[in-house]
């Protein structure tokens, strides 16, 4: 797997979410969001909790006697971390805008400082379960971690109907990271050696990618390859796609197959997020 450099776009994301909420009225941390039970402020209570784990966790070394497994299975992973962000919501549900705004400008900044001191190559804290790892190097998971700073930023952004966080420096590296979830999803895909599945997003952020039947099993490779099995989607349906920001049936008619095998619409069951459906 190719290293992808995330580290030195924390600390510019960080700057531009704690501006964007800076300018927000009271009415609109409770504005919804794509998710149907969470608001605005919900959101910005999931990331100081995310910040304040990783934080507490990987530069404290303070480890809870509670604390979950780090590498448990993806659909009991999924469902513990799902219970974790519902009693945060919970938690800070009676908390002021003014307490949060305070609240995630020190755990951001805070965040984004230490992920710049980490080595690329060492052991991560998590390994990046939606990509199938038992074991990460620390560019995916905090790779991982950027992503959902990216896509929730980006989700309050449309919320409040704030500038668009969609440029090619901060979405470009979201999809080089998504799709290494894709081998991981077709895992139980069968198809003869030699198979190729090309998957095309399209946009100034985008890329082609091929996903290669070899020896069994699926690899990503960044090359282009000719292949008569496609998959195209647009970027701004792709990061929706693979964070399930809307349900997967909304995709049925936005992402575009060569063919209606199997083989293709086996993609449906892709996902870069730890979320059962």
């Amino acid at each position: 797997m190719r290293a992808i450099k995330t580290y030195h776009l924390f600390s510019e994301i960080t700057e531009k979410l704690i501006t964007l909420l800076r300018g927000l009225s009271i009415e609109k941390w409770d504005f919804p969001t794509c998710y149907p039970t969470w608001k605005v402020k919900d959101i910005v209570a999931h990331l100081i909790q995310t910040a304040v784990s990783r934080l507490s966790v990987q530069r404290d070394r303070y480890i809870s006697s509670k604390f979950f497994d780090l590498n448990p299975q993806f659909k009991d992973l999924s469902a513990t971390i799902d219970q974790i962000n519902t009693n945060w919501s919970l938690i800070f549900s009676q908390i002021s805008p003014r307490i949060l705004l305070d609240f995630i400008e020190i755990a951001e900044r805070q965040l984004a400082h230490f992920i710049q001191s980490q080595d690329l190559h060492s052991d991560a804290l998590y390994s990046v379960a939606w990509a199938g790892e038992s074991r990460s190097e620390n560019w995916f998971d905090l790779g991982r971690d950027y992503t959902e700073r990216w896509v929730h930023q980006q989700q309050i952004r449309e919320a409040v109907g704030g500038e668009s966080l969609a440029t090619k420096r901060y979405l470009s590296p979201v999809f080089h990271l998504f799709m290494y979830s894709v081998p991981f999803w077709y895992r139980d895909v069968q198809a003869i050696d030699g198979t190729i599945i090309k998957i095309q997003i399209t946009g100034e952020s985008g890329g082609e990618w091929c996903l290669r039947r070899k020896e069994s099993s699926w690899s990503l490779e960044e090359l282009s390859s000719e292949s008569s099995n496609t998959i195209q989607l647009h970027e701004d349906v792709a990061w929706r796609f693979f964070t399930r920001s809307l349900p997967v049936e909304s995709f049925k008619d936005q992402i575009q197959f060569s063919n209606d095998s199997e083989l293709l619409q086996s993609f449906y069951n892709v996902r870069a997020i730890m979320m059962n459906d």
